[in-house]
Order: structure tokens, then sequence, then C-alpha cells
């Protein structure tokens, strides 16, 4: 668990694959991880999802 969640309280809401956390998803409109930095400024995210 990132210590940061800890710092603001958040653990048990955030920071792992748990039932009852809170879900964040972004797809991405690209083939490979490596092209988000490279095509830097560009809007490539395709949709995301937020669960809480």
């Amino acid at each position: 668990m990132p210590i940061a969640l800890l710092g603001v309280q958040l653990e048990d809401q955030i920071g792992s694959l748990e039932i009852g956390k809170r879900c964040e998803l972004a797809l991405w409109s690209i083939q490979d991880y490596r092209e988000i930095g490279y095509h830097f400024g560009v809007n490539l995210l395709a949709s995301t999802l937020v669960l809480a």
C-alpha cells in the first residue's frame, strides 16, 4: 500500500483490489503502454470508469 494513502487516511477506500474499495479504470486507444509518453499532449484516453 502506498504510504501517501496512510497520510491522507484513504487506505480503507483505495490502494488495493478488494471488495468494497473504489475502482478507477482508464481505457487507452493505444497499442503499447509506451505510446503514452511518446504522444505527450495528445488525448489518447478512450474511456474512464469510476465506481465507488
